[in-house]
């Protein structure tokens, strides 16, 4: 039975790969395929004529097509005029990648959109980085887009020339049925508040699924966020937004769209870092527009300077009760103390299951806000993420108090805690006696920590869990470890079993004490 499906991957491994080895290559698919991927990234001596030759031999009755052309930088606009010209009128999905395509512009996307099938239901375009691509061709676009079209991915970081008016006309053209909606103008420095304005009111009504990431577009402020509010449809259950140095962002804007949630989301992520005009009040709102069946909530304010800690309690108080999953980057936020911690951790919800929280470089953060944090830990949490780099208020005493309260049912621990001065051995040998014994995964990192030594090794050695499968440790730059350390267990052989699982480990330990290899110590907890 003649296969209905190809897939190939060059990604530049072949650097005799060009046009006429890619004509001979496409002589050779089978008519009767379904389904092709092909992946030539990298491959820069492929160019127009080789993208023709390919699209002039793809099966008639294709389905789904899968092109990937980064980097391919000798292609340009007739070459995917000649693909756009022969593409299967039952195609249902397709994905091209001409990120790095410097040749491929407006005309590209007008004779794709040409060629694009009725019947096609998945969109995914990469132009990234194409320096031709502008208002035009996403006008041309947003005409073809065909009307059963359910999934729109539309990547355009760093296409300068795309503005306010290219995003409404595409917008002009999204198709009523459309479920899932990606847009990335990610440094298309002309993108305003207009055009989010004009996306917002041209959202199709059954939308399930918007992420829109504007990083680096700076005339987009709280206006723009505004109109997002104004205008998201009921139908929303996942929702991202990324606004990266949009530093005009501020408290009335986060707001403004806060009040606009959907009350089914299931999944929001907002990000933006470097927004410096979000304060505590901006938290605050944000917060008390949470909808209360929510199951996952992502939230990265890294470089906030504003925001204190008073948003943070303002934070905890409104945590939706059904919250799965709760991940917070609040790092770099230097007004963030003990005081807004504890209050944060009183109102983790009790059904929480995966908590990351960041608060590194945080001066204010010392160990009356890890104990809270610990003594407050949902007792049915699996995975526990804690980043506090550079807090240099934690010692000892904080780690003990996180390790009296792991839940016993985790599964997963990551910790960093780099550059704490105040951490050594006696803190980590308190934090490994308390480890759950259910734990797979661990992972600590404790880097230029000059009190750490053999003490710990021989505690962690003591108290490892049975279930463990996986561990990392990163002792960078901890001098006071040596060769004594790794052997503190004797004989390795002696160590006990634990049980069937394998301990997969990985260590790092350049520049300690006279270490001949940190591997050589967790080694010896390999099952044999």
């Amino acid at each position: 039975m003649e296969d209905r499906e190809f897939s190939f991957e060059c990604d530049g491994s072949f650097d005799d790969l060009d046009d006429g080895r890619l004509a001979a290559f496409s002589a050779e698919l089978s008519p009767g395929l379904l389904r092709l991927q092909l992946d030539f990234r990298q491959c820069s001596s492929i160019g127009d004529a080789g993208l023709a030759a390919l699209a002039a031999h793809l099966p008639p009755e294709l389905l789904q097509l899968h092109l990937e052309f980064h980097a391919c930088s000798r292609i340009g606009d007739s070459g995917v005029a000649a693909l756009g010209a022969r593409l299967s009128p039952s195609l249902l999905r397709l994905q091209l990648n001409f990120l790095w395509c410097a040749e491929v512009g407006d005309g590209a996307l007008a004779a794709l959109a040409a060629g694009l099938s009725p019947q096609l239901q998945e969109l995914l375009l990469d132009c990234s980085w194409c320096a031709g691509v502008g208002d035009a061709g996403l006008a041309a676009l947003g005409a073809g887009l065909p009307r059963r079209l359910e999934t729109l991915q539309l990547d355009l970081v760093k296409c300068v020339e795309v503005s306010d008016g290219g995003v409404a006309a595409l917008a002009a053209g999204l198709p009523p049925r459309l479920r899932t909606l990606q847009l990335d103008v990610g440094g298309c420095v002309k993108v305003t508040d207009s055009g989010l304005a004009a996306l917002a009111a041209s959202l199709p009504k059954r939308l399930e699924q918007l992420r829109l990431f504007c990083s680096y577009c700076a005339e987009i402020g709280d206006g723009g966020l505004a109109a997002i509010g104004a205008n998201l449809p009921a139908s929303l259950t996942d929702l991202m937004f990324d606004f990266l140095q949009c530093s005009m962002i501020g408290n009335r804007g986060l707001a403004a769209l806060a009040a606009g949630l959907p009350q089914q989301l299931e999944l929001l992520q907002f990000s933006a870092q470097h927004c410096g005009q979000i304060s505590g009040a901006g938290l605050a709102a944000l917060a008390a527009g949470l909808p209360q069946q929510l199951q996952q909530f992502i939230l990265n304010l890294r470089f906030g300077s504003s925001v204190c800690d008073g948003g943070l309690a303002a934070l905890g108080a409104k945590l939706p009760p059904q919250l799965r999953k709760f991940q917070a980057d609040f790092r770099h936020c230097g007004r963030i103390g003990d005081g807004g911690v504890s209050a944060l951790a009183a109102g983790l919800p009790p059904e929480l299951r995966h908590l990351q929280l960041d608060l590194g470089w945080g001066p204010r953060v010392g160990d009356g806000g890890l104990a809270a944090l610990g003594a407050r830990l949902p007792r049915g949490l699996h995975h526990l993420a804690l980043d506090l780099t550079r807090c240099s208020r934690i010692s000892d005493n904080g780690l003990a108090a996180l390790g009296a309260n792991l839940p016993g049912g985790l599964k997963n621990m990551q910790l960093q805690f780099h550059e704490c001065p105040r951490i050594g051995d006696a803190g980590l040998a308190a934090l490994s006696a308390g480890l759950p014994p259910q734990l797979a995964q661990l992972h600590l990192d404790f880097p230029h920590s000059s009190k750490i030594g053999d003490g710990f090794l021989a505690a962690i050695g003591a108290g490892l869990p049975r279930e463990l499968a996986q561990l990392s440790l990163d002792l960078t730059c901890c001098r006071s470890i040596n060769d004594e350390g790794l052997w503190t267990r004797g004989d390795p052989q002696e160590l006990r079993p634990w049980g069937q699982t394998r301990l997969a480990a990985e260590a790092k330990a350049y520049r300690c004490g006279p270490l001949c290899s940190l591997a050589q110590f967790v080694r010896g907890w390999r099952r044999r």
